[in-house]
């Protein structure tokens, strides 16, 4: 009891003191928890999961894709494109606190301005879509499957990459080689947020169920 006395007594004679340090330290808890997810610690390449493909073609499963993701709720499709050399296809879907966009891609092969392009037209048209205000406070989350008729050395590494997750911008990427008849789904390893990504690659599977089979892996 005198111990306590004599603690609480000390505290308030100390009180200028101690408050500034206990804020201090009480918002370094806050920015460290911030940081979790977006300081990378995690291994920069990890190998994808691997499917076999059900389609021959990226019209085929471009269609057979966004179908399934209509019956399951997605609306608003974007389709960009330039004839005969890149298309960049988009819907979204709206859930309590979150909105999931799919992104389909099409490219030749691999090129990394073309996907830079991609991913800018991704926050444009999610920006169009919910609003300047909204797009800053709410949960937004890319489910995006790059195809190509051919694999090269972009494709390669890309597959390979750690996907990161950060706060409320959470990720699947995938890419798709028709040529080769195989989907790799890039994994996320280590990290803060993987329960998030977990949940987002359900949705995935879900929509994909019919292009390949989620329980078969290569």
């Amino acid at each position: 009891a005198c111990w306590l006395v004599c603690c609480l007594y000390v505290g308030l004679f100390y009180d200028e003191f101690l408050m500034p340090v206990f804020f201090i330290y009480t918002l370094h808890g806050i920015i460290m928890v911030c940081l979790m997810g977006r300081v990378d610690i995690s291994p920069t390449k990890v190998e994808p999961t691997i499917k076999r493909l059900n389609v021959k073609s990226y019209e085929e499963y471009k269609s057979i894709f966004f179908q399934e993701a209509r019956i399951r709720g997605y609306k608003q499709e974007y389709s960009l494109r330039t004839e005969g050399l890149y298309d960049n296809t988009l819907a979204f879907k709206d859930m309590y606190n979150a909105t999931v966009v799919l992104q389909t891609i099409w490219m030749e092969e691999l090129n990394i301005q073309l996907l830079d392009i991609a991913t800018q037209e991704f926050w444009s048209e999610a920006e169009k879509y919910l609003g300047k205000n909204e797009i800053a406070k709410r949960e937004v989350n890319l489910i995006q499957c790059v195809c190509v008729q051919r694999m090269n050395a972009d494709f390669k590494k890309y597959i390979t990459q750690n996907v990161q997750q950060d706060y409320k911008r959470y990720q699947v990427l995938t890419a798709i080689s028709f040529g080769g008849k195989k989907a790799y789904i890039c994994r996320t390893k280590g990290g803060f947020y993987r329960s998030f990504y977990r949940g987002l690659l359900k949705e995935f599977d879900d929509i994909a169920s019919s292009l390949w089979n989620v329980n078969e892996t290569l």
